[in-house]
């Protein structure tokens, strides 16, 4: 009898223990699993401005990184959306955008201040993240605004950019920002 209620016993532990390792895995995977990308609407409203001005249409939204750790954030929303010149005044002065110069090149944009000074954002690292609606190798010529904190010291870079071209009316919004060891010193602003 004593045999049969050890062997219980055993049996009863070794299923918790399974159960309690299938749980720990389970929750490993959720941890890590990348964030839904939130939906084009509400993303605009988050992070470019609230409300949608009126003559936004076609909202396209990818988040090609997304990290989130130890309480620091290291992602790169990418939007794109048709919008009226006039709407597109409204966006600048939301963000406190400036004319920048800024480079498209092989899926990275470069945005480097007269002076020398700048950073550049890779927005997607291979062609299959590349998603169908992204057509901004095709644009020749278009305005581009910066607005953003930089310090490099700490490897902190919060950087949004406005592209807009004309001739299609359509925008493109890229909010950046990248975190090494975390903002531990002083963030200055971009010299322009």
């Amino acid at each position: 009898m004593k045999v049969i209620s050890s062997l219980r016993t055993h049996k009863l532990l070794l299923v918790l223990f399974t159960t309690l390792l299938i749980l720990a895995v389970t929750s490993l995977c959720l941890m890590r699993r990348k964030p839904p990308v939130p939906l084009p609407e509400s993303l605009f409203q988050r992070i470019v401005m609230s409300p949608i001005p009126e003559s936004v249409r076609d909202i396209r939204a990818s988040c090609p990184i997304d990290r989130r750790r130890d309480g620091m954030s290291d992602h790169t929303y990418i939007l794109r959306f048709d919008i009226s010149k006039e709407d597109l005044s409204k966006v600048i002065v939301s963000s406190n955008f400036v004319e920048w110069k800024v480079r498209y090149y092989d899926f990275c944009l470069d945005y480097t201040a007269p002076d020398g000074v700048g950073s550049g954002v890779k927005l997607y690292a291979t062609s299959r993240e590349v998603p169908d609606w992204f057509d901004l190798r095709g644009w020749k010529n278009f305005a581009a605004y910066y607005s953003g904190v930089e310090a490099h010291v700490d490897m902190f870079i919060k950087a949004r950019l406005l592209l807009y071209n004309e001739q299609f009316g359509r925008a493109y919004f890229v909010d950046h920002e990248a975190v090494g060891e975390g903002p531990r010193g002083w963030l200055f602003p971009v010299r322009r």
